[in-house]
């Protein structure tokens, strides 16, 4: 799948990204950020109980936490920084929200095929256009130190689905969850040390998928346009892992910033391979090409690139 719109209302600096296509060029900063936060937001909004897409904006504290309703959702994440949430809510209103459009890849139609065996207003509405439309967003307290996120519209087409209630599709929360799933953020800023020990999870994973990215990340990592030593994991004294570099088994910040914004390129793209990545700094040319082209042939890992 691939997102052909983002927009946010009353967020500050998001742009409209409009009749995207699998190549999106994104404005340069602070815009790139814009459409980023924007994302982030989406995700956070329909997947409340991770508060990780809030932690890059600032809104997250060590007392910030989502508070469970009587239905066991996600009733109000309590404990925001107010500053933070300021600098980004546009104008003194206590709401924002996000839209996106998602052209489904044919796994995520035949998904909603076979719910409309069960559920004829699909049947209407994949006989329209098989564009999938969703709003989300937050209503925040007075003081902007907690929100209510919420889902605030769902459509295929022309046909909107209810979202509370008895009427709410049963096969809605969940397709939801696999859509935000598949969008990520990367900032280049990213804890070096947090990514190394996800990409030491994914060598040692029991999961043949994950290693089968790892070997691959080892493989690209080595390629151009990175050239970088062999890497490979040593053991260390108290037992952790942590990669190394060629026969003189350098570390990560012994190779250079190129090296870490490396890692972190090629985590993203190749092990955790979500469908939309969005990447909110410029690169170098030879970079951009090869991340483009993960999304094109065979081996392609992705399914749309946003850079600017």
């Amino acid at each position: 799948m691939y997102l052909t719109r983002l927009t946010a209302n009353d967020l500050r600096h998001a742009p409209e990204l409009r009749d995207l296509t699998r190549l999106v060029a994104l404005p340069a900063a602070p815009q790139a950020v814009g459409a980023a936060d924007a994302m982030r937001l989406m995700r956070a909004a329909l997947r409340p109980h991770e508060l990780d897409p809030l932690r890059p904006m600032g809104w997250v504290g060590r007392v910030t936490e989502p508070v469970l309703g009587d239905n066991g959702e996600v009733d109000v994440i309590t404990g925001l920084l107010a500053p933070f949430v300021d600098e980004l809510v546009d104008g003194p209103g206590r709401s924002l929200s996000v839209e996106i459009s998602v052209a489904p890849d044919p796994p995520l139609y035949g998904r909603l095929r076979e719910h409309a065996v069960r559920d004829p207003r699909l049947v209407t509405a994949l006989g329209q256009q098989a564009e999938l439309h969703l709003k989300a967003g937050f209503l925040f307290a007075t003081d902007r130190t907690s929100a209510t996120p919420d889902l605030l519209g769902a459509r295929i087409g022309d046909v909107t689905f209810p979202i509370a209630g008895k009427e709410r599709p049963a096969w809605l929360p969940a397709l939801l969850a696999d859509i935000v799933a598949r969008l990520h953020v990367l900032t280049l800023d990213d804890d070096i040390h947090e990514v190394q020990q996800r990409l030491a999870d994914a060598a040692v994973s029991h999961r043949s998928e994950a290693r089968q990215a790892w070997a691959r990340a080892v493989e690209v990592l080595q390629a151009p346009p990175f050239s970088l030593p062999a890497p490979g994991w040593v053991r260390e004294p108290g037992g952790a892992l942590t990669l190394r570099f060629g026969a003189e088994l350098l570390e990560v910040r012994q190779l250079g910033r190129r090296a870490a914004d490396a890692l972190r390129l090629v985590e993203a793209a190749v092990v955790v391979a979500p469908d939309v990545l969005m990447v909110t700094e410029a690169l170098d040319e030879p970079v951009r090409a090869w991340l483009v082209g993960l999304t094109e042939g065979d081996d392609a890992t992705l399914e749309q690139v946003m850079v600017p």
